[in-house]
């Protein structure tokens, strides 16, 4: 069913709509009430907030402090009664794509990005030059809850070995090795380069090495 607060939001007219006979109507069989996926809808007793993704039938609950960047009140949400809101089922939360994420109780960073979340060093947080208005800051609850499985670096970042001094390329995901002539080329600057311990460049997967392009 489409409720008339779903039919204000998606601007339904009359002209639009086709009426049929209550018998025919009655016939079709009834499924969950309709939402819009990526539509916003608020529980009006409580005033939480969330996203509604079609393709996994679920509401993701936005915390206030997203809701808060996204600029999400009354006025741009569907206001649902308890019963319907608490009927759509609860999925992850929602996290906005390439969101900077911080954590409220001890600053840690964070970079979401197609359903994974990685940390962001402070070293690199500066080449990037992140500002407070990038970053979003949550609670530390919901901040741990998800998934660091490894560190972010921008695409064009170089990276170097602490321990060896080898720098490589970050791009798509690998290290692309520069080799000292090409190095001695290149001259990556220091204000794009992330020094990294022997650790945390070995666990970043190797590509081809690197050839810089010819003029």
């Amino acid at each position: 069913m489409v409720s008339q607060a779903v039919q204000s939001a998606i601007g339904l007219s009359a002209s639009q709509i086709t009426s049929i006979d209550d018998a025919t109507y009655s016939a079709i069989p009834k499924g969950q009430d309709y939402y819009p996926d990526g539509s916003y809808v608020m529980n009006d007793q409580t005033g939480e907030i969330s996203r509604y993704s079609a393709s996994a039938d679920v509401r993701q609950v936005v915390s206030a402090p997203i809701a808060a960047k996204l600029g999400l009140s009354a006025s741009n949400t569907i206001s649902l009664t308890v019963a319907q809101y608490v009927g759509i089922p609860q999925g992850n939360d929602y996290i906005p794509n390439g969101s900077y994420l911080q954590d409220s109780l001890d600053g840690q960073l964070g970079e979401y990005s197609n359903g994974t979340f990685r940390l962001v060093s402070m070293q690199v947080a500066g080449i990037l030059k992140l500002t407070p208005s990038q970053i979003i800051q949550i609670s530390d609850q919901q901040y741990t809850s998800l998934m660091k499985p490894s560190e972010y670096y921008p695409d064009g970042i170089y990276v170097e070995n602490l321990s060896t001094g080898d720098i490589s390329l970050y791009s798509g995901g690998q290290l692309h090795w520069l080799s000292p002539t090409v190095v001695a080329a290149v001259h990556p600057p220091l204000s794009n380069t992330a020094i990294v311990t022997a650790a945390d460049y070995s666990a970043i997967p190797k590509g081809s090495d690197y050839t810089p392009p010819t003029s």
